[in-house]
């Protein structure tokens, strides 16, 4: 025991020169010694130092593959944007074409609209005209030129000095007779004595006994059979406005006010003139012709009005 307490002391003694050998040196060189405590305590210094890098390292990761696993979702949604946008540019561009088409369709059907209706306003305008013309009046003008009437621009009679031919004289007596018939036709009227043949410029009148030329040419002296077809178309007209005074009166127009023929027809004559040719003048059978035709345009008159 003793021994080990010397050989200890000796060891004891050897580690201490060595030690101040050691530290006379560090010293040489500038370098402070360190204790073995020291030397301990600053290696697990440093241990935990590597831990708290090794901690800061993995969360540092973690943080980066979140941030990576995050941009990768933000691209996608980004990508997923940028395809409903290039989607809506396209129904978008869809709908701008159809808007045009739209715009363009509707322009034209404007158009056609306008047309339409210019149309129809001049289709109206002509309407009113021809309801407030008289189509009778305007195929058969009765008119006068001096003595003579006229119908649709022809003479009816003859005057001394005036010499008009037969091939008028009839043209108008056609007129005169087609018209008449026409008005008939127009108001549903037959005639109960006598029958209306218009044949152009060979018109006749018939009656229960026979048919007579209306037209000539005949003389003074020789023209019953004409005289007999004048007093025929003379009675139709008269005819004919007693008709049209009945209905008036039928529609309760006062009898002042109810139709009547301006010149008022006896038999033969027409306001006390006769309208026979036979022994007759001329100036007053051309008289007595014009006051028929007055009588024959207030009858048309009537009767398109009615």
């Amino acid at each position: 025991h003793r021994l080990t307490t010397n050989d200890d002391r000796v060891l004891s003694l050897q580690l201490k020169d060595q030690g101040k050998d050691t530290m006379h040196h560090v010293e040489g060189n500038g370098v402070t010694p360190r204790t073995d405590a020291q030397k301990l305590d600053k290696k697990e210094e440093d241990d935990d130092e590597n831990d708290d890098d090794d901690d800061k390292d993995a969360s540092s990761s973690e943080r980066c593959a979140a941030l990576r696993a995050e941009l990768a979702a933000v691209e996608a949604e980004l990508q997923s944007l940028r395809g409903a946008e290039a989607s809506v540019a396209l129904l978008e561009e869809a709908h701008h074409h159809a808007m045009n088409a739209h715009h363009l369709e509707l322009h034209d059907h404007l158009e056609e609209r306008d047309y339409v209706l210019r149309q129809l306003d001049v289709a109206n305008a002509q309407l009113q005209v021809l309801r407030c013309a008289n189509v009778l009046e305007d195929a058969f003008h009765i008119w006068h030129d001096g003595p003579f009437g006229t119908i649709s621009g022809f003479r009816l009679g003859r005057m001394p000095g005036i010499p008009v031919e037969w091939d008028e004289i009839n043209a108008a007596w056609g007129q005169a007779c087609l018209l008449l018939q026409s008005l008939a036709n127009h108001c549903r009227v037959t005639f109960t004595q006598h029958r209306l043949l218009p044949m152009g410029s060979t018109p006749r009148v018939a009656d229960r006994k026979g048919v007579y030329e209306l037209y000539g040419p005949v003389n003074v002296f020789w023209s019953a059979r004409y005289d007999r077809a004048m007093v025929g178309f003379l009675a139709c007209l008269d005819e004919l406005g007693s008709f049209a005074r009945s209905k008036d009166l039928a529609r309760g127009v006062p009898s002042t006010d109810a139709f009547a023929l301006p010149h008022r027809i006896e038999g033969d004559r027409i306001d006390g003139k006769t309208i026979k040719l036979s022994l007759n003048r001329n100036e007053l059978w051309t008289a007595a012709l014009k006051l028929m035709l007055t009588d024959l345009k207030i009858l048309t008159g009537w009767c398109s009005g009615s």
